[in-house]
């Protein structure tokens, strides 16, 4: 029996290696040596079928022919191969790719092409390209509550495997504020038992970015007091405008970008960079009210020329 085992896989692989997996036409079954019962009387003359019985019978001569050299599980493990597609029902399964490379971490001005980037990357990496496109697609709905949404992304479902290739590549091609924003969650959420899932990983990056294009839709300031208060006020507003507050660093860190060619500034970007870098100093809380106090007292020192301007001119004869 072991021959014919031997036989028969050497014959399947036969065919499975000259069936090209494009092809339409069903695979042809290679012929296969027939294993007759032994007779009881060796003597006796062999009974000959009638050609017409023959031919009105052809299933259940490849059935016998078949099975009689092939065990019930070696038939079924066939079937399998020959009938296994993807959801697609094109190709054969592919296997899944070990890791996923992604670029390094994009510009701001740059994410939108970065996007596209990681959805073809994970679909190249998926055994089920298009169901992986739908599955990190959910990360882009914009209709859920965040609430839920979040809750949503926990949850890997099938692609348990390809979610944790996703969380590495992610949290490896992230720099700066970010990359330590993405550390503190999953240490935090570690000390509490969770797990970060990767498609969670990807909605911070969407954050990120998101907040990085509103805030450097907002012009830096010009030089005058008047260039800096309008500054202010669309600050304030793009602020107010967002559905979630980005975090102080990021905050921090956009502000200083847009006001360091500031000249009314310098002495508070100075003693800014001078500081130690977990200092009071080196925060968000400590630049944005300085530029308000900074405007305040320049509309103090106007008021007060205007006055005296005004009790000069009363005064002369």
């Amino acid at each position: 029996m072991s021959n014919l085992a031997a036989d028969a896989r050497e014959k399947l692989h036969s065919l499975f290696t000259t069936t090209p997996a494009e092809s339409d036409a069903s695979p042809q079954l290679p012929p296969l040596p027939v294993q007759r019962p032994p007779r009881e009387n060796v003597n006796q003359e062999p009974s000959v079928r009638s050609p017409t019985i023959a031919a009105s019978e052809p299933d259940k001569l490849k059935t016998a022919d078949i099975g009689a050299v092939l065990s019930g599980q070696q038939l079924l493990d066939l079937i399998t191969r020959l009938t296994s597609k993807d959801a697609d029902g094109e190709k054969p399964r592919t296997k899944e790719g070990e890791t996923i490379k992604f670029n390094d971490m994009p510009t701001p001005e740059a994410y939108r092409h970065s996007r596209n980037h990681v959805r073809d990357e994970v679909k190249s990496c998926s055994d089920k390209p298009n169901e992986a496109r739908i599955w990190l697609n959910e990360v882009f709905d914009n209709k859920t509550s965040r609430e839920k949404l979040e809750e949503k992304l926990q949850d890997p479902g099938k692609f348990i495997t390809l979610d944790t290739k996703l969380s590495a590549a992610l949290t490896g091609s992230a720099k700066g504020d970010l990359a330590t924003k993405i550390h503190n969650f999953k240490d935090g959420k570690s000390k509490n038992g969770i797990q970060v899932r990767g498609r969670r990983v990807l909605l911070m990056f969407e954050d990120y970015f998101r907040t990085s294009e509103d805030l450097l839709g907002v012009v830096r300031t010009g030089e005058s007091v008047e260039d800096l208060r309008g500054f202010l006020n669309r600050w304030d507003a793009t602020i107010a405008g967002m559905e979630a507050a980005p975090d102080d660093l990021v905050l921090r860190d956009f502000l200083l970008r847009q006001i360091r060619k500031c000249q009314l500034m310098k002495y508070d970007i100075a003693a800014f960079d001078r500081a130690p870098e977990k200092s009071e100093q080196k925060c968000y809380a400590y630049l944005l009210p300085n530029i308000c106090d900074l405007l305040d007292r320049e509309r103090l020192r106007s008021s007060r020329n205007r006055i005296l301007e005004k009790n000069k001119q009363s005064e002369e004869p």
